[in-house]
């Protein structure tokens, strides 16, 4: 009895998931058209503007990093960004770390004007969600750690040392008065 059919999305996910493990294994001759065959069935079947085609632009993206094809793994990120964005919409935290991760790869590459302008831009996202956060939480509450923290290396990143340091500061202040509660 055949539960899943080529097409089924089960089919694509369990193809993305393979990959996956291929690529962490170092297997990219694997996970590519595993990557390829995936993004084409759930493109078909949820449009290329879902999160889960996204998911797998994310990792061809990778993939083409390490394989040293810059050109199509910029592409791809520029993909994925403008489908998060969409989804999330432009201010949302995940944003800034997509965008921190992207200017990793800018700067890995030399391309340092690119880096800086994607840094200062998940920066200022980070602040602002930081900003909420305070508003409606406190400013010790520990909610606000990842973005302190994902703040201060974005300003690491900058060359703001001391201010990367602040942040990394208070972030472990928070995280040691929860330790005591």
């Amino acid at each position: 009895m055949q539960l899943f059919g080529a097409e089924h999305h089960d089919t694509a996910v369990s193809l993305y998931v393979l990959a996956v493990l291929c690529s962490r294994q170092s297997k990219d001759e694997q996970a590519e058209p595993l990557l390829l065959r995936a993004y084409s069935l759930l493109e078909n079947q949820l449009g290329t503007e879902h999160p889960e085609t996204a998911s797998v632009l994310h990792e061809l993206a990778l993939l083409y990093h390490r394989q040293g094809k810059y050109q199509e793994a910029y592409r791809l990120d520029d993909q994925e960004l403008a489908v998060q964005e969409k989804q999330l919409g432009t201010e949302h935290p995940s944003i800034a770390s997509l965008l921190h991760l992207l200017a990793l790869r800018y700067e890995a590459q030399g391309e340092y004007a690119q880096s800086v302008s994607l840094y200062r831009r998940a920066l200022k996202l980070l602040e602002n969600n930081l900003v909420s956060l305070e508003q409606n939480l406190g400013t010790a509450h520990p909610y606000i750690v990842p973005p302190l923290f994902e703040s201060a290396m974005l300003l690491h990143e900058l060359g703001k040392h001391e201010q990367a340091e602040a942040l990394y500061q208070r972030a472990l202040s928070i995280l040691a008065a929860c330790r005591r509660e």
